[in-house]
């Protein structure tokens, strides 16, 4: 007789948890859930391409931008204005570091003709 008692105490909670709402589990829950977790890393995966591509483009920009000024110095210093440099680093620097730099660079500014002319 106990036994039947508590066979019935136990299918009635076990009623009692199917029939409460909070617990029953809808058989396209778990597909909402999917779909809404897939959506949402989805939203974070476009956020992340967005920045990557709002940054990739300024950088590219800047490059472009450098580039292109640095252009126009080098054909304004070869072209309009060659002695530039020649009449400013004096100004700019001292006597020693003047001595230091021709040192450096006399190797590369001097011309070998003697190799390249026929005897």
């Amino acid at each position: 007789m106990e036994k039947e008692q508590e066979v019935m105490l136990l299918e009635k909670e076990m009623s009692k948890a199917q029939n409460d709402s909070s617990q029953k589990v809808k058989p396209w829950a778990t597909l909402v859930e999917t779909i809404q977790s897939n959506m949402e890393k989805n939203i974070i995966r476009k956020q992340k391409r967005k920045f990557l591509v709002r940054h990739f483009h300024y950088l590219f920009f800047m490059i472009v931008v450098f580039l292109r000024i640095l252009g126009c110095m080098i054909f304004h210093l070869q072209y309009i204005n060659p002695d530039f440099l020649v009449d400013t680093l004096p100004m700019l620097m001292s006597r020693s570091m003047l001595k230091w730099l021709r040192d450096i660079l006399f190797p590369f500014l001097t011309l070998e003709v003697e190799d390249v002319l026929p005897h």
